[in-house]
């Protein structure tokens, strides 16, 4: 104990010289941050013939602000090969005979005009002065095609290249300059390329004309460059994304209306293949690689290996993982042994971590020779983090380790955030983490889609003592199960009453067997509670949010809906411990209220609110409110209708006692300003400026207070420049309102080009996705998506419409897009 005092004693002191929001560098000490490896994204990647591989498209590797690294064959960074710039970003790769690199990159310090500059490095990385630099404007290059003769094709989102006018595709000469003489014109993108023995060029894209005539995503070009016209393929209707010849003159193609299709020499379909009846998994990036064998390797979410038949390689695993999904896999590239690595989007491979690039067995299977440890702090997203008895910490999320250690989904931390090795979950979880609460007696409850626990069973829900132990007291039997037979997957709400009792909310139907509405209350045993009643649940429909409110036996409930316009329902409440409707308590009456994304409640028993609302059925705006008791509006913070190009992107809302609260995310306009990261609010909602965390920390998904301190933990890797791997400990006065329960909300993100609409999911997978234009006439859908990432193109451009994405547990969110 008088360690402990001690501890606190010299770190209140501390805190009496330090700026509210800064790190605290007491917490964890030996965590170097910057994450384990890429931080970004690996959207390129390149094998050299000595079996090193070069990745590139991210923003930097560990602590290091590098845009392309070269790895050893052990994982290890080969300290021998340096890119010359720090800025910017490196889109396409391609390795010339001489060991040279063409890159195309936005790099400012050369120029801050063009959206891609072409330019060529020795083999070492650094710049070759003898090559000139080529500017691209419009957009990036997907993909360097060299041809026989030294030149080399470029494709992309450019409308110009150099001087001259040239969209999606350009012949350029061995010295970068362009071949003005060249011009293919084609409608929209064009996204890969192959070139046949006789010269003429494949093409894929988004295209329905080149050079005037009718083609459908897929033509080829004369060795001359003139369209061939007795090459009229049949099909893709959509976007094609990959082509890959075969020395037979037949050719692969992926697209977004199906997988992978065999083509023969003049374009028709090659019906000795079965073409998989499905869409792609991830509709942006579909690499395809054909193996000696005549086997087909093709990415996207995760890898599949087809027979030459069409068959799927059963005996292949593919890095797909029931719980975690597909990984986003945007490269591969086969070794002469028949290994193969992956590089991409992915920090869970199979249900392992795996930052970005990873290398594969022949059978699928990581290969544990390309390994590079697990980094300090935690290895993957923290999602909860939660006080213990003596200031010691426990911690939930999608990592498998901490400080090097194996710790997977979960694990127990000292009072300065070191790994507390006493508490040890051996195997850990077996699948996703949603919710983690703590009981009156210092339990933990665990919820999620996992199925077993450190070799136990544990569907769904599990309780675990203070050692990590399992409390068989509570049993949760055979879990939820949804109306396909999916288990566990559908939790959205879980909370801990006062009386022990448990609500849980999602879009399941059955619990241990039993069928139940998607809204039940359980015993502290784990056995059903049938005395709580639904009154207030219409048909299908569950709770997004549960909030207990201490001592007064009541709980606030938000719900969600399967459709857009929510017109005929209430979808936020007041209830009883038995489940009976409040009668004194109204929300927001606004008819058009139709999503109440977040609500916290503060020490004073007022509410902070953020729903999104269409004041009449052309428009979707956010809106930031400070409710009393009963439902009334107070005080409204920030409102998208009433701030013209306002923006409110909130994830998390925390309150202190003393009336302040935190935000974590985004207002491009509050109090006339923008605002980014984990924000301190006075209680008008002003920015608190005496808390400054320097550069924004994004992502922070929990919060709790530790004396005059905030530990707050997520997916951010560094503080103000300072490395802390998702967790970190910052200097703060006031006190956190610990006895709110932080909402876990999936963070989803639409990305608009043009016609083509991007939408991703950095957790939970993409089950449907709708797109509505302002009269609320539904343009787009996509269902059964199954991945995280997903690409649809519309008919034309809109200048704002409505994205409603459902998740695959039965979450809906619903965004406006510009």
């Amino acid at each position: 104990m008088k360690k402990l005092l001690l501890s606190l004693f010299l770190g209140l002191a501390s805190i009496a010289m330090a700026q509210d929001g800064q790190n605290d560098p007491t917490f964890n000490p030996t965590d170097i941050g910057f994450g384990n490896g890429v931080n970004g994204t690996a959207q390129d990647m390149v094998l050299q013939p000595d079996g090193k591989i070069v990745l590139s498209g991210f923003s930097s590797y560990d602590d290091h602000p590098w845009k392309m690294v070269r790895l050893n064959d052990d994982e290890s960074v080969d300290t021998s090969f340096s890119f010359p710039y720090s800025q910017g970003l490196v889109h396409s790769m391609l390795l010339l005979p001489d060991g040279k690199f063409l890159i195309s990159a936005d790099i400012p310090e050369i120029d801050d005009t063009a959206n891609s500059i072409i330019l060529r490095l020795n083999a070492d990385g650094s710049l070759d002065e003898s090559f000139p630099t080529t500017s691209v404007f419009g957009g990036p290059i997907f993909k360097f095609t060299p041809r026989p003769d030294g030149k080399f094709w470029i494709t992309g989102w450019f409308t110009s290249v150099g001087t001259e006018s040239l969209k999606y595709i350009a012949l350029l000469n061995a010295d970068g300059t362009v071949d003005p003489t060249v011009v293919i014109n084609t409608n929209n993108l064009v996204f890969d390329t192959a070139i046949q023995p006789d010269g003429k060029l494949i093409i894929v894209g988004a295209f329905s004309q080149v050079a005037g005539q009718a083609r459908n995503c897929f033509a080829r070009l004369n060795a001359d460059n003139s369209l061939d016209t007795a090459f009229v393929p049949t099909g893709p209707t959509y976007s094609a994304r990959s082509v890959e010849l075969l020395a037979n003159g037949k050719m692969y193609v992926t697209c977004t209306d199906f997988l992978l299709r065999r083509y023969n020499s003049n374009g028709t379909v090659d019906n000795t293949f079965l073409s998989p009846n499905e869409y792609a998994s991830n509709l942006m990036y579909c690499p395809i690689v054909v193996q000696p064998d005549g086997k087909i390797l093709v990415g996207g979410g995760g890898v599949t290996r087809f027979n030459d038949d069409g068959t799927v390689d059963e005996n292949f695993q593919t890095g797909i993982d029931p719980m975690f999904g597909a990984p986003s896999v945007y490269k591969i590239r086969l070794l002469p042994d028949g290994k193969f690595y992956v590089a991409g989007g992915f920090s869970n491979y199979e249900g392992t971590t795996e930052h970005k690039v990873s290398r594969r067995n022949t059978d699928g299977t990581w290969d544990a020779g390309f390994d590079r440890g697990n980094g300090t702090g935690a290895d993957n997203g923290i999602g909860t983090i939660i006080n213990l008895d003596q200031g010691n910490l426990f911690i939930t999320g999608s990592f498998d380790h901490y400080n090097d250690v194996s710790r997977r989904r979960i694990a127990k931390l000292t009072i300065n955030g070191e790994l507390d090795e006493s508490f040890d979950p051996g195997t850990g979880f077996d699948g996703r983490i949603f919710f983690t609460e703590k009981t009156s007696s210092g339990k933990i409850l665990i919820s999620g889609n996992f199925s077993n626990y450190n070799g136990q069973q544990a569907n769904h829900l599990i309780l675990l003592n203070p050692d990590g132990t399992v409390d068989n007291s509570f049993q949760s039997g055979s879990g939820f199960t949804d109306a396909s037979g999916a288990t566990g997957s559908g939790i959205t709400a879980v909370r801990i009453l006062d009386n022990g009792k448990i609500l849980v909310s999602g879009n399941f139907d059955s619990y241990n067997g039993v069928n139940c509405p998607t809204f039940i209350c359980l015993n502290a045993d784990g056995s059903r509670d049938y005395t709580f009643n639904t009154p207030f649940l219409p048909p299908n429909h569950f709770a997004t949010n549960i909030i207990n409110l201490p001592g007064q036996q009541k709980i606030l409930v938000t719900l969600a809906y399967p459709g857009i316009f929510y017109y005929e329902h209430d979808i936020f409440f007041k209830i009883d411990y038995s489940g009976n409707v409040d009668s004194s308590f109204h929300a927001p009456s606004d008819e058009y209220t139709i999503y109440s994304n977040l609500i916290a409640v503060e020490n004073s028993g007022t509410i902070l609110l953020i729903d999104q609302y269409l004041p009449d059925p052309s428009a979707l705006y956010n809106r930031f409110l400070r409710l009393d008791q009963n439902g009334n509006i107070l005080t409204v913070f920030a409102d998208e209708a009433q701030t013209p190009n306002g923006w409110i992107q909130v994830s998390r809302i925390f309150p202190q006692v003393d009336g302040k609260f935190f935000t974590s995310g985004e207002f491009t306009s509050l109090d006339n300003e923008a605002f980014e990261g984990l924000v301190r609010h006075n209680h008008d909602g002003s920015p608190d400026t005496t808390f400054d965390t320097g550069t924004p920390i994004t992502g922070v998904s929990s919060l709790v207070a530790q004396d005059e301190r905030l530990i707050i933990a997520g997916g951010f890797i560094q503080v103000n420049g300072i490395g802390r791997n998702r967790i970190a400990r910052l200097y703060s006065s006031g006190i956190l309102d610990t006895s709110q329960f932080e909402i876990t909300q999936n963070e989803v993100e639409i990305f608009r080009k043009g016609q083509e609409v991007k939408v991703a999911s950095q957790e939970k997978l993409l089950s449907q996705i709708a797109i509505f234009d302002y009269s609320g006439r539904q343009i787009a859908e996509s269902t059964n998506v199954n991945s995280n990432s997903h690409t649809l193109t519309l008919k034309s451009q809109l200048e704002i419409a409505i994205i409603k994405v459902t998740l695959k547990d039965g979450f809906v969110v619903t965004k406006k897009m510009f």
